[in-house]
């Protein structure tokens, strides 16, 4: 769940509910209260924890403050740390003890060959990573985070690599042209249907410029029609208008007979 250092100092019993799964942070970095799930291991193993050492509602689940170095042992025995040797000035190893128990001097490395350092914080980045990788939406995540936008959880608490790019390309459905010809001229033997709905409309969404074209098109299409029609309106209209002339006149509409 990782939580904040802040947030397991000042955790107590009352704010894990068992019953249904869940541990309130009262006292947060964001002075708000937030109800977040357990995992069902977490769950299991706070539970293990409360039978051995029974407290009020009241009393703090871990009373003391844990320290760096035994933080970095249990990263050691977790498997996320290491020994390394203390070197000196020079680069060699440091030896401590005497005679037959002369031995190299060593501490705990909590750096990667990358040199990210592993601490309690990273656990939150631990977590962030694994949530992406399960396909779990960047809103989700922000609310399991805590993070008052999923912008800071995707910038900050999620690390992704070319293996899971990798993962995401395999997911994507595959595009083959259709008929005997084209199978000879690509290669291609995959048989299996496509359906064209899966990519048709994707394509013409993503083609911005061709559905540009076409708008701009039809548009001016439109308004060449209207113009046109607009012509033919006022010419009758003007029409209209000298026969109604004539009329007031008392004359008669010449036609083309009489005037041959």
């Amino acid at each position: 769940m990782a939580l904040r250092r802040g947030d397991m100092v000042k955790l107590a019993w009352r704010d894990v509910n068992f019953a249904e799964g869940t541990i309130t942070i009262r006292h947060g970095k964001a002075k708000r209260e937030d109800v977040i799930p357990m995992h069902p291991q977490l769950a299991a193993s706070l539970g293990t924890h409360h039978a051995a050492r029974p407290g009020l509602p009241a009393a703090r689940v871990w009373p003391e403050a844990v320290g760096n170095l035994t933080r970095n042992k249990d990263f050691l025995r977790a498997g996320i740390a290491k020994r390394v040797p203390v070197l000196d000035a020079d680069g060699n190893p440091i030896k401590i003890g005497e005679g037959e128990k002369v031995k190299t001097k060593t501490r705990i490395s909590c750096e990667d060959a990358d040199g990210r350092v592993i601490d309690l914080h990273a656990l939150r980045t631990t977590l962030g990573t694994q949530l992406a990788r399960s396909g779990v939406t960047p809103q989700v995540a922000q609310k399991i985070m805590r993070h008052s936008d999923y912008c800071t959880t995707l910038r900050h608490s999620t690390v992704l690599w070319l293996n899971d790019t990798s993962k995401a390309m395999d997911k994507l459905p595959g595009v083959r042209p259709t008929g005997s010809d084209a199978d000879a001229a690509t290669g291609t033997t995959d048989s299996s249907p496509v359906d064209p709905q899966l990519f048709c409309q994707q394509l013409g969404r993503e083609n911005g410029d061709s559905s540009a074209k076409t708008r701009d098109g039809a548009r001016g299409a439109d308004r060449f029609g209207r113009e046109q029609k607009g012509l033919k309106i006022a010419a009758y209209c003007d029409d209209a208008r000298r026969g109604a002339e004539v009329e007031r006149k008392g004359l008669e509409p010449s036609t083309p007979s009489l005037q041959s």
